[in-house]
């Protein structure tokens, strides 16, 4: 417990912020970008990859991950 309370202080800094958001950020461009070249070969393995990460990443992280982490702290 002791060490997920230091990880939950030492993670919340801009640097962190930036990658976290910004890569999903870049998730949401790419998901446009192959729906504009849907005709494409690769667009949707694109498409799969961005959406994929936003849900396994993003979208479980948000309500599920960080009030448990707050919980613990």
């Amino acid at each position: 417990m002791a060490a997920m309370q230091s990880i939950n202080r030492v993670i919340l800094n801009p640097l962190f912020l930036i990658v976290f958001l910004g890569t999903a950020a870049a998730c949401l461009l790419i998901v446009q970008i192959s729906w504009w070249r849907w005709h494409e070969a690769g667009a949707a393995c694109m498409l799969a990859g961005a959406l994929l990460y936003l849900v396994g990443t993003f979208l479980v992280t948000m309500p599920f991950n960080v009030p448990l982490n707050n919980a613990l702290d």
